[in-house]
């Protein structure tokens, strides 16, 4: 069965194609439902670029080799498991006669109050460079539960609507995260690491005071009962 959407009087009048060609109107309503949630960060994910220059590529590649040992011996030291670091693939290119190998390793550190004294490990081996961003091990968990909030807030709305159209609120027709869209349930919200701070004016409350934002916004199209049609 085909279906498009018309918007009509601010309701949205779904209009449907039966098998036999003949269009039938449903009366439905459609509302924007959103949901914000905070959290404190558990995690930072540290991420560190190596860079050696020499010439020729096995070299380099030996110099970056023994780079990537000092830093994995560095944050062993300073409590991260093998499982909490992560290696990219080398990558060697040619630059005005010198070969350049260069590849980023990515830790991610559970104990935030330990932060700084692992920055200052980092900066010590000299990078080419630090980053970092804040992060939460229950990341879809709360993704998925803002997403419920969003929902159940449209419905909240959708409700009040319907109620003031003297009509009963039925089945969800559409979710979706814009307006005219057909989408399925089940969108992903938007997950916002806190805003790092430049290394060089990072301090412990830059970790510690952080918030993590997750937004979820919907737009639900319920079908509202006969009584609508009646009214007009």
């Amino acid at each position: 069965m085909k279906q498009r959407l018309v918007l009509a009087a601010g309701l949205l009048l779904s209009l449907s194609m039966t098998a036999n060609g003949q269009e039938v109107f449903t009366d439905s309503i459609t509302v924007r439902g959103e949901a914000i949630t905070k959290v404190s960060p558990d995690t930072i994910v540290w991420t560190v670029a190596l860079e050696r220059h020499a010439g020729s590529a096995e070299r380099a590649r030996a110099a970056l080799d023994a780079e990537t040992t000092r830093v994995r011996e560095s944050v062993a030291a300073a409590g991260l498991q093998d499982s909490d670091v992560t290696i990219a693939r080398l990558q060697v290119r040619e630059s005005n006669g010198q070969y350049v190998a260069r590849r980023s390793i990515s830790l991610s550190q559970k104990k935030i109050g330990n932060a700084i004294s692992l920055m200052n490990q980092l900066k010590a081996l000299r990078p080419a460079e630090l980053s970092y961003r804040l992060e939460h091990s229950r990341r879809k968990d709360l993704e998925h539960e803002t997403q419920q909030q969003a929902v159940s807030n449209a419905r909240s709305q959708a409700t009040i609507m319907a109620r003031e159209l003297d009509a009963g609120l039925g089945r969800v027709i559409v979710v979706d995260n814009e307006f005219g869209n057909v989408g399925e349930f089940g969108l992903r919200p938007r997950f916002s690491a806190y805003k790092a701070t430049p290394l060089e004016h990072v301090s412990s409350e830059s970790f510690t005071d952080a918030k993590i934002r997750v937004h979820a916004s919907v737009y639900v199209t319920y079908s509202i009962g006969a009584a609508l049609a009646s009214a007009g």
